[in-house]
């Protein structure tokens, strides 16, 4: 495999982020998506623990849930890891805005200030490409936009985002 095509390392680490971040643990994530270049999607159960490193434990997960089409809790609470059908638009809350990230925009945003602008009434929908290289698929996008002017990693645009969100709603 290309191993530039193929990089568990970038999507792992999105994760790790969501999951240990404030506004997930206030409960404000609903659900993350994943969507792989074969067009499966994968929902991710907002009370998932990601092992913290990329070892044998994130590959077994990710291992069972490609072959079992699912990742159980124990203790029979759920799945916390599961393939499902596509389109991602019909999981998503209804009048939520779909906000993309790229650096690619020429719309250039202070995180902060942009979300402000927003009632907390709205649904904040973020798609952000866990890739090394491409783009993400803007169909389902309402708004394009850059959180810098660089090239910044997964990471770094989600702690951004959620850094802001956690300002935005008081969550220390």
């Amino acid at each position: 495999m290309d191993p530039y095509k193929y990089r568990p390392d970038i999507v792992h680490g999105a994760l790790v982020h969501i999951m240990y971040s404030r506004i997930r643990m206030a409960g404000l994530v609903q659900a993350v998506f994943i969507r792989t270049d074969e067009g499966i999607l994968i929902k991710v159960d907002p009370r998932t623990r990601i092992p913290e490193s990329l070892d044998e434990l994130f590959c077994d997960m990710v291992s069972q849930l490609l072959q079992k089409l699912s990742t159980k809790a124990k203790g029979n609470c759920g799945k916390l890891l599961q393939v499902v059908k596509n389109p991602v638009i019909q999981y998503l809350p209804v009048n939520c805005l779909k906000i993309g990230l790229s650096s690619s925009s020429k719309k250039v945003v202070e995180p902060r200030d942009y979300l402000k602008t927003f009632s907390n009434d709205v649904n904040l929908v973020f798609v952000i490409g866990a890739m090394a290289h491409g783009k993400i698929d803007n169909e389902n996008i309402d708004e394009l936009i850059s959180v810098s002017g660089y090239h910044l990693s997964a990471r770094v645009c989600l702690r951004m985002i959620y850094e802001s969100l956690g300002t935005k709603y008081g969550i220390w």
